[in-house]
Order: structure tokens, then sequence, then C-alpha cells
């Protein structure tokens, strides 16, 4: 099959690709030269940001735990659904705390059980703690002061005036009913050390907070 246009003639493999929806040469569908792919998010503009959130948390923890803790630098990524789910144990707490002043979108904290029942012995001087309701709250008060250091660090640029989120909420959940942000997104992963004991604390921000924090920080 041969198409003819007016000025000029589409080969086979462009007439399958415009079919198909994909460009070819930089030409899509309308006849206009677009990019081959989109942007990808350049996660080093949040460096600064996570840095200084590390160190927090790191003193955060301390304070509340009464325990020897270290953070080191968290792994960045943009992952979709199924990548997350590949990270995280098959039950999970997790903790949405989504922006809704300054900046708005998805924003969201899991955590394994064993993380939490550590946090909960420590802070509810227990030994073995259940995953209940005195266990969640724990994991809500982490959060929050995690969500005011980090609110802190990020309007200290300047950047975002009035930044705030909604209050912390624990649930104790199979990772498949956890309600990732649409998409792809960005996950922080942050390796703990507590009393010589590992874990690690994911935190989840929608691409639209990511994009918004990086082009705030200079990036394109």
């Amino acid at each position: 099959i041969k198409v003819t246009v007016q000025n000029g003639e589409l080969s086979q493999e462009e007439i399958d690709a415009l079919l198909a929806g994909v460009d070819m040469g930089g030409i899509n569908s309308t006849g206009i030269s677009s990019p081959a792919s989109s942007t990808k998010l350049d996660l080093s503009y949040l460096k600064d940001i996570t840095e200084k959130n590390r160190e927090a948390l790191a003193s955060s923890l301390e304070m509340m735990t009464g325990a020897e803790v270290k953070v080191d630098e968290p792994i960045l990524e943009t992952v979709d659904r199924e990548q997350a789910l590949g990270r995280v144990p098959e039950t999970v707490i997790a903790s949405t705390a989504d922006f809704n002043a300054g900046l708005y979108g998805s924003h969201l904290f899991i955590l394994a059980p064993e993380l939490t029942q550590k946090l909960a012995g420590l802070i509810n001087k227990e030994d073995s703690p259940e995953i209940d309701g005195m266990s969640l709250s724990v994991v809500s008060e982490v959060v929050s002061q995690h969500t005011g250091n980090e609110i802190t660090n990020i309007s200290n640029t300047g950047k975002f005036p009035g930044l705030a989120c909604n209050p912390a909420e624990a649930n104790h959940i199979p990772k498949a009913m956890v309600h990732f942000p649409q998409g792809s997104f960005v996950i922080f992963s942050y390796p703990l050390t507590i009393d010589g004991s590992v874990f690690t604390l994911w935190e989840i921000m929608g691409e639209e907070v990511a994009k918004s924090l990086i082009v705030a920080f200079g990036g394109g």
C-alpha cells in the first residue's frame, strides 16, 4: 500500500509508524517535528534537600528513640507501581502525607513491619511490640517529624511559601493495597541503622511534585 501526499510520498514504514502513533525521524501524526521521547527527571537537583532531610531524620529519630541512629545517603529513583512493589515487603505500614499548600500532590511513606516494631519498641519502651494502634501512632509521629523537617528545609530555600502537608495517618496493609501515585513517581530509599540493625524507610513523591521541586531548584 502506498499513500501519496501533496508534497511528497510516505513510505510504508512511515505509514505503519503513523498509524501506530510512533514518531519516525521526529515527525508525529500531525506532521510536526517533536522529540523522540519524553524528558526524564534529573533527580540530581533534589540531592541538596535529601541531604538535609537525611541529617534531620537521623537527629529526630535519635531524639525520639534515645538510640544511636545513622541515616546513609538515600537512593533516588523514578519508578512505576510495579517497580515500587518489587522493592517493599508483602505487608507494609503506609502513611500518606500529601502536599496541600504551596505545593500540591502525592506524598507517601512506607515502612516494613520490622522497622515499625523497632521504633515502637524504643519509643514506647516495649519488648517485641505488636503492630497495633499504638505502633501506628508512632509511625505517624515519625512521618510528621520528617515532613516537618522537610517543609522547613524546602521553605528555607525561599521556594514554595506556605508549604504544608496533610496530617500523617499510618495503616498496616498488604502492599497491593498501597495507594501509589499514578504513572511514574520518585522513590527515596533511606538506609537506616538503628542500634546496629539495618532498615529502609521509603519516601514517595508524585511526578508532578518532583518536577516542581526540580524546576524550582534550577532544573529544566
